[in-house]
């Protein structure tokens, strides 16, 4: 979905920062190295000089992998960085798509579970790795064809949905040579009680 709203950074951040539940520094410290290889070390001080000024001060290479962040520090790292380097949707998309190459914990998982069948029947476990709050649902799968996933519990901003989609693409797609597309279907941003993506293979 596209991402229109023009209220600032610090209006957005702070209508957020209340959000209950929090993200695995993993998936946190990820983000800061995708944006490394794709701005340099002075982007990833120009995220960290934003956020600092809206109030919330913390460096990317401070972050303990196994240490549990407040779940806003997500989509406030995202959004930073979408207004610092002027992304586009397509940019936030992949960056959801690259990061899950810099996870230590998907690099781990995908030695287990090297098909999107069995990367699909995992959803769950993996989502509760990253998040203390909401659900990653397997919902419906046609073997070779087509997996639908649904993320509940997670209405944050609606950037998630965007990166979220990458995320969910980069992962099926590392465990498969043939080519896949996601497409989102239902958005909590626009009044769905759930975000559900379809993964497919391309044609």
């Amino acid at each position: 979905m596209e991402v229109t709203d023009k209220k600032s950074l610090k209006d957005e951040i702070q209508a957020i920062s209340e959000t209950k539940g929090n993200v695995k520094g993993e998936l946190l410290r990820s983000y800061f190295k995708y944006i490394k290889i794709k701005e340099g070390d002075e982007g990833v001080a120009k995220v960290e000089k934003m956020t600092k000024e809206i109030g919330f001060s913390f460096k990317g290479s401070d972050i303990m992998p196994f240490h549990w962040y407040p779940a806003f520090y997500e989509p406030m790292i995202v959004l930073a960085a979408k207004e610092a380097f002027n992304w586009t949707d397509e940019d936030v998309f992949e960056l959801g798509f690259n990061i899950v190459k810099f996870s230590l914990l998907v690099r781990t998982m995908l030695q287990l579970f090297v098909s999107p069948e069995k990367l699909f029947n995992q959803a769950r476990k993996y989502w509760n790795q990253n998040y203390d709050f909401g659900d990653l649902e397997s919902a419906e799968m046609e073997r070779g064809k087509s997996y639908t996933l649904r993320i509940k519990g997670y209405k944050i901003h609606p950037i998630a949905c965007i990166y979220n989609a990458g995320y969910m693409l980069g992962m099926t797609q590392l465990t498969t040579k043939d080519k896949l597309e996601i497409r989102e279907v239902k958005c909590t941003a626009k009044g769905d009680d759930y975000d559900e993506f379809i993964i497919t293979y391309k044609e």
